[in-house]
């Protein structure tokens, strides 16, 4: 487990110093579908549409214990519907493999990758706060 140094307030000789070890959990690696069942994963940067991702459930991990506000898939935030507050993510078995996965739709226009990725990387937490990384290939259409 990494660990972070901190700043932490100590004062000796009315001088202010200190830094506190504090543990940084691991990152737990996932397994997403960009577009599941597109194998070209498409993205148009001018598009002001939402695309899905699926977070893939395992045996090994909980894609339902993703917390949908803290999902980032290249910079690109979950969508909310209208003003209920409620984001645009359930529960669907998009392998086929029999386990619940976590399909989310997220905003296009947000993508911070430039024309030319072939990767996009998905961050999120889990809501027991487990960081979680996972990644996919994409062909990028459009430029800003």
């Amino acid at each position: 487990m990494l660990q972070v140094r901190s700043p932490v307030l100590g004062i000796h000789n009315n001088q202010v110093s200190g830094f506190l070890l504090t543990p940084v959990p691991p990152t737990q690696e996932v397994t997403i579908d960009i577009k599941p069942g597109d194998p070209s994963n498409t993205i148009n940067l001018r598009s002001n549409r939402v695309i899905p991702v699926a977070i893939l459930m395992s045996a090994s991990f909980d894609a339902l214990q993703v917390d949908p506000a803290t999902v980032r898939l290249a910079g690109a935030a979950v969508k909310v519907a209208g003003n209920s507050g409620h984001f645009l993510a359930h529960a669907e078995d998009v392998n086929g493999d029999g386990l619940p996965d976590l399909l989310c739709q997220v905003y296009t226009d947000q993508f911070t990758v430039e024309e030319g990725a072939t990767t996009a990387v998905l961050e999120a937490r889990t809501f027991g706060g487990q960081l979680l990384q996972g990644e996919d290939t994409i062909t990028i259409v459009g430029n800003r």
